[in-house]
């Protein structure tokens, strides 16, 4: 058998096994048809001297079977390590984006202007904490918008109750507030005028050279302006004017007072017309006495 099978003195693994001690070697096998794998061990005597060399062939599928299962069930361990990873991510950052969705969609709505909205706790504690301060500050801001309109409201009262025209402009002599007795005295009833400039709406140089003058002066002034509109009668108001400060506190508007003088002025030309009656009455007895 062994002269038919030949001398294998060199195979790889006979040769690494004389040099070495042991020897492996992987190759197909053309007598098997398959691919074989070698092992190879010196038998040595008590002194050390090679007496022969044992070898083992192994068929590489007795390795690759357990290996490929080995891999099988390593595979499926990662597959399901890797879904339960990924499903337990989910779940957390379903958790945790579901309570951040509902604080946007309700920051939407207080942004939108319903500042009674209050956001839902969630169960994270610190999304509670920070719900809890977006809650607060909702709470304030309506408490301050609700102070600002009854303010408002308490102020327009006051402008559309006073007999006495109201002008307020910006440091660019833009009209920011008017009322409407001012509308009145002015005749812009009909007209929005917010946000326009006094010498484009106000056709009275009297009016626009007592502005100039104040601009140019910090101290609150006087005059007797005279208007004249289109249809009516002229119309005689006494105006003051005076600077008023911005909330920025670097901007210095004009405040303008407009009081109408117009019936006053009438009164007093029925007085002096009556008395320059009754001195002319009195005057031609007297005349004719004398003449006696």
């Amino acid at each position: 058998p062994g002269a038919a099978l030949g001398s294998h003195a060199d195979r790889p693994e006979i040769i690494e096994a004389l040099s070495r001690g042991t020897g492996h070697s992987e190759r197909f096998s053309a007598t098997l048809r398959q691919k074989m794998h070698y092992v190879a061990r010196v038998v040595a005597n008590v002194s050390g001297t090679p007496l022969a060399v044992v070898r083992i062939a192994v068929p590489r599928k007795a390795f690759d079977a357990p290996l490929r299962r080995s891999m099988f069930f390593f595979s499926l361990l990662l597959t399901l390590i890797l879904s339960a990873s990924v499903g337990m991510s989910y779940l957390f950052a379903q958790r945790v984006t579901r309570p951040v969705r509902a604080m946007l969609r309700g920051l939407v709505r207080m942004g939108s202007g319903n500042l009674a909205h209050r956001l839902p706790a969630p169960r994270i504690p610190h999304l509670a904490s920070l719900t809890r301060a977006i809650n607060e500050t909702g709470e304030r801001l309506e408490q301050q918008v609700r102070q600002l309109a009854s303010e408002r409201a308490l102020r327009e009262g006051i402008l559309g109750g006073m007999r006495e025209g109201v002008l307020a402009l910006d440091h660019t002599r833009r009209i920011v507030l008017i009322n409407q007795a001012a509308r009145t005295m002015l005749q812009l009833e009909s007209r929005p005028v917010e946000g326009e400039l006094l010498d484009l709406v106000v056709p009275c140089v009297e009016l626009l050279a007592l502005a100039d003058a104040v601009a140019a002066n910090p101290e609150p002034l006087a005059a007797e302006i005279r208007f004249n509109g289109a249809g009516r009668k002229p119309a005689q108001n006494l105006a003051g004017a005076s600077r008023w400060r911005s909330a920025e506190g670097s901007r210095d508007g004009l405040l303008i007072i407009l009081s109408d003088l117009t019936h006053v002025r009438q009164l007093e030309q029925i007085r002096r017309d009556f008395v320059s009656n009754v001195s002319h009455e009195l005057r031609t007895p007297v005349t004719s006495i004398k003449g006696f």
